[in-house]
């Protein structure tokens, strides 16, 4: 699934099949083959992605497992956040809160 929004200057993209985030997000092959869609390092990728593609100054990255069932050995719940900017990219520790308190 793809999905962009561009209300004046804000741009967005949402890519949430795995085989987009390479083609679409710019996230390499290679890392979603090794890390995993799901993982801190695809969230780097993904805000890399983001500020690349969209030319902006900052780039955010979100994946996780929504549920209902785990994905690639990552339980529901699992969130790995990043930010990337012009000094790097920051990855904020993963979330394995539960479904029912986390997701709802």
């Amino acid at each position: 699934m793809w999905g962009a929004v561009r209300s004046g200057e804000a741009d967005a993209a949402v890519v949430y099949a795995t085989d987009l985030k390479e083609t679409l997000a710019g996230v390499p092959g290679p890392l979603l083959s090794t890390a995993g869609a799901v993982s801190a390092e695809t969230a780097a990728a993904l805000a890399a992605g983001a500020r690349e593609r969209l030319g902006a100054t900052y780039g955010v990255g979100a994946t996780g497992v929504a549920g209902p069932d785990e994905q690639e050995g990552q339980p529901v719940g699992t969130v790995h956040l990043a930010v990337s900017g012009p000094g790097g990219a920051v990855v904020l520790p993963s979330s394995h809160e539960s479904h029912d308190t986390f997701l709802k």
